[in-house]
């Protein structure tokens, strides 16, 4: 089967189980869409799931839950971690590449899901995926991005593959393989010119054992 994506996602899923919980800033968002949403019924898209930490949660909570990963090693994980959870329905996956999700699915949602997965990609290749998010989002969804600021530690080292993605980069973020880093302008600008409206946004900054993390949380509608 292909990998998509950086091999170090197939590597790391192959040898762990790693993430098996949603982060607070996803429960916020899906919480706050849930809240706002005109259908009741909830179409999810969760991008770069991974083994589905997030997937089964928008599950419990009454989402019917596309999950994608370009990891194989990731997205055979997804159905046993879903049912550890009590979740045995409401989830399909899908094997794919995350930059260009209209490849593999044809269906629309009323919620999207990027939390820090379109991020680890070269730039051109997660701003394509912003846009074909766009295309697959519902005029009434909503869509979150997750992704890293420039004054995270560990941003600039490593080698330079593209103008803000780097590779084998320093830092507490150095187990993640290409990775690209942005600052709040040039998310707006990137937002503003695929047509997304942004709902709310959040910066984070977080210290892991001395070293600072700087986190973007963006809620985007058409």
């Amino acid at each position: 089967m292909n990998i998509y994506g950086d091999n170090i996602y197939e590597k790391q899923f192959s040898i762990r189980e790693w993430g098996k919980y949603p982060s607070e800033e996803v429960i916020r968002f899906f919480m706050y869409a849930k809240g706002k949403l005109v259908s009741t019924e909830i179409k999810a898209l969760d991008l770069g799931c991974g083994i589905g930490a997030c997937s089964w949660f928008l599950a419990k909570e009454g989402a019917i839950v596309t999950a994608m990963d370009g990891a194989p090693s990731g997205l055979n994980k997804v159905i046993k971690l879903s049912k550890e959870y009590g979740i045995d329905k409401g989830i399909s996956t899908v094997h794919g590449d995350i930059t260009t999700p209209k490849t593999f699915i044809k269906q629309k949602f009323n919620v999207i899901l990027d939390s820090y997965a379109l991020y680890s990609n070269i730039e051109d290749h997660t701003i394509k995926g912003y846009k074909e998010c766009y295309d697959l989002l519902e005029n009434d969804g909503f869509f979150l991005t997750c992704c890293f600021g420039k004054t995270t530690d560990g941003f600039g080292t490593g080698k330079k593959v593209s103008e803000n993605s780097y590779t084998n980069i320093k830092g507490v973020l150095s187990n993640g393989g290409v990775q690209s880093f942005f600052s709040k302008e040039d998310l707006t600008r990137i937002f503003k010119d695929v047509g997304f409206n942004v709902e709310y946004y959040e910066n984070i900054l977080e210290y892991r054992n001395g070293e600072l993390v700087e986190k973007h949380i963006t809620c985007l509608t058409k």
